[in-house]
């Protein structure tokens, strides 16, 4: 979690400061914006290991989280060429994870996000529709869980090097389980 913490830190810092002070008009009023435009090169990503923070023990006191979630996938971007939608992308996303419970699944998704900064570093954000194959309890069966949350991205755009947050709130799964809250994040290496 350290580690996680450190890195938003630092992220948060690079994008605060990436901004020079907008230059003033002839009448002391800034000048546009220009526009946050989606870059269509280097439109696909590896996804690598992530980090994840629990908040609530589990139920069994014997037992703990795994938070160091081991994993692969792959993002595909494309930007939205509608102009009512520009500086929105559209990211897929497929792969495969070790998730809290230690449990090899599988997850697709779909997100919307739109462009709220652009620099050095992008940050991005926006609902994504995803669909996990996982686990509910320890050596439990696999179940198809579909959800929809948001999505928090940035990218350091001259490296490729990125990050995806996605917080999962708490959910009672009725019969089938409980999930706990989770705040995850996964590097990204866009190629």
């Amino acid at each position: 979690m350290q580690y996680l913490a450190t890195t938003l830190a630092a992220l948060a810092f690079l994008t605060a400061n990436a901004h020079a002070t907008p230059s003033t008009g002839a009448l002391g009023d800034p000048e546009p914006k220009p526009h946050l435009k989606i870059e269509t090169q280097r439109n696909v990503a590896f996804q690598l290991p992530g980090m994840s923070h629990h908040f609530s023990a589990p139920e069994n006191p014997h037992t703990k989280w795994n938070e160091r979630n081991l994993g692969f996938g792959f993002e595909f971007r494309d930007a939205i060429d509608d102009p009512d939608w520009a500086g929105w992308s559209r990211k897929t996303t497929l792969g495969a994870m070790q998730d809290s419970l230690g449990a090899w699944g599988l997850y697709t998704g779909m997100t919307l996000q739109k462009r709220l900064a652009s620099s050095p570093i992008t940050v991005d954000f926006g609902p994504g529709a995803f669909l996990f194959w996982r686990t509910f309890e320890t050596d439990g069966p696999h179940r198809l869980m579909p959800a929809v949350l948001p999505v928090l991205s940035f990218e350091h755009r001259p490296t490729g090097i990125g990050l995806n947050m996605l917080f999962v709130p708490h959910l009672q799964l009725g019969s089938r389980g409980e999930m706990p809250a989770v705040l995850y994040g996964q590097v990204t290496v866009r190629f």
